[in-house]
């Protein structure tokens, strides 16, 4: 019995030990997942756009300087091509729940605990049948979608998204990351050679809301775990 006992309390140990790390990496699976899920989603919807309406520059936007008011007009376009979303609009979004589409933005975090700029639209937002949020904001710039990217072709703007929606955990790099919006469709960000916030280096590995790219081709967020390994002309995953 004594025997039995300890047997049973080595293996209690081990699974205290080991099932965080699991459960940890199936959450990861699980973030992965729909991430992966909501940019072909949204690229999607923005390339059946662009068949009826011709290229996003192209498109009837007319607000003036207002980012916000632009990216609104371009979700109208782009929610017909989007099944099942719920819109959520907020007069007063900087200090709100986002009308349930967003938390609040003093609530996102990056991964070390800091907090984690973003941007959601303060006019319209919506969520995704799978309970993720969305945001569409335009360049800042008077003339919207002529933003010269070098490591991208023209940028039109920024599409935020929080796969779990208002809840938790709010982090950039796990729940919380962006795409860009061009003239033709969406791309992720962080890629290879990219600019400033557009790299993995910045992008991802400091801001780490800009790490949609190593997700999307690389199907991992080693990011989080082996920082110093990782780079598009290093190992693409804390394995190799």
């Amino acid at each position: 019995m004594a025997e039995v006992l300890i047997t049973l309390g080595i293996i209690g140990v081990i699974a205290a030990l080991t099932l965080p790390i699991f459960i940890a990496k199936y959450q990861e699976r699980v973030y992965i997942s729909k991430i992966r899920k909501a940019y072909y989603t949204l690229d999607q919807a923005v390339r059946r756009a662009v068949q009826e309406h011709g290229p996003v520059d192209y498109w009837y936007i007319d607000s003036g300087d207002d980012s916000f008011l632009r990216g609104a007009q371009i979700t109208q376009i782009i929610l017909p091509y989007l099944d099942g979303v719920k819109s959520c609009k907020s007069e007063d979004a900087w200090h709100d729940k986002r009308a349930s589409c967003f938390a609040a933005e003093y609530d996102y975090k990056n991964p070390n605990g800091g907090s984690a700029a973003i941007w959601p639209n303060k006019y319209l937002m919506f969520m995704l049948k799978d309970g993720s949020s969305v945001s569409v904001n335009s360049q800042h710039t008077s003339t919207w979608c002529t933003g010269k990217a070098d490591d991208y072709a023209i940028a039109c703007g920024t599409i935020t998204v929080d796969i779990t929606g208002p809840y938790g955990p709010n982090v950039a790099g796990k729940d919380y990351i962006n795409f860009m919006i061009t003239k033709t469709g969406v791309l992720p960000l962080g890629i290879k050679g990219g600019y400033h916030t557009n790299s993995f280096e910045k992008g991802c590995l400091e801001l780490f809301y800009n790490c949609s790219a190593w997700i999307i081709y690389n199907d991992n967020m080693d990011y989080l775990h082996c920082p110093e390994k990782l780079g598009w002309e290093k190992s693409s995953s804390c394995k190799q």
